[in-house]
């Protein structure tokens, strides 16, 4: 009897389910220890990304794509975009934009009258607070960069000729200042220079230390080439022509074996 009983509480035993295997020991990284994924040079395209292409931007007869933007605001962002033909204005924008004509055309005037025609291959900058007229009687495609939010900073000392400003490829008069292997035009700064744009050029310069600026640059190569490796390798010939963008935080060497040219626009800074 004994022995039965045994049988049976065995078999018993035997049908309770296993228990569930001990969890992994491995606890998921704090925000504080998660390791970010490395940022890498975004290259603009005047037809947006591959696949994806302009999208409606909620106006009619405008297709955008947004490139970069900040989490906490939609006016610190670049991108290309077009429109069909079509007037606007009085415009006052509560920020700065930078604008590369890729083609077509456009007319600004502004509250004074002065006007003036922009075309493909045009590099302009409207200051925040400038009250404009938009005249666009044909298709335009433009990049763009737009930063430096609020109202006009030391407007006083501006003159009729900042309303929007022509950038020219080689500085005013032709020719740019600067000591050493870098020469400069800066157009326009607000609240200190990580907030400006303007045209530079270098003579040749390679390097292997690793830049890792807190801002955001957006570059429009105009002549030469540079070789831009970030810190996990990838290596992006930018020459000229193209237009790329260094997210901020984004570590890279700059090898430059030849003479270069270039829009800069440096924004989101810390």
């Amino acid at each position: 009897m004994r022995l039965l009983l045994l049988v049976v509480v065995s078999m018993l035993l035997g049908c309770q389910p296993a228990e569930p295997p001990a969890e992994a020991t491995t606890e998921k990284p704090s925000a504080d220890t998660d390791v970010a994924a490395p940022k890498k040079l975004i290259r603009l395209s005047p037809d947006g990304p591959e696949g994806v292409g302009l999208k409606s931007a909620g106006a009619e007869g405008e297709r955008e794509h947004m490139y970069y933007s900040t989490p906490t605001s939609e006016w610190v962002s670049a991108g290309v975009w077009e429109a069909e033909p079509y007037e606007s204005g009085p415009d006052v924008p509560g920020y700065s934009e930078f604008m590369y004509i890729i083609e077509g055309s456009v007319t600004l005037v502004d509250e004074h009258g002065r006007e003036e025609t922009f075309e493909a291959g045009d590099a302009m900058f409207i200051p925040r607070g400038v009250t404009h007229y938009w005249k666009q009687s044909e298709v335009i495609r433009k990049y763009w960069v737009i930063f430096d939010e609020g109202e006009p900073d030391q407007w006083a000392d501006r003159t009729a000729a900042d309303s929007f400003i022509r950038f020219e490829p080689h500085g005013p008069e032709g020719k740019l200042t600067g000591e050493g292997r870098t020469r400069e035009h800066m157009y326009y700064a607000a609240r200190g220079e990580k907030l400006s744009a303007g045209v530079w050029e270098a003579d040749p310069s390679t390097s292997d230390e690793f830049h890792e600026p807190d801002y955001t640059e957006l570059m429009c190569i105009l002549e030469g080439s540079v070789t831009i490796i970030d810190d996990a390798g990838n290596v992006e010939l930018v020459q000229a022509g193209d237009v790329v963008l260094v997210p901020k935080g984004m570590r890279y060497q700059w090898k430059q074996d030849e003479y270069i040219r270039k829009y800069w626009v440096i924004f989101d800074a810390d």
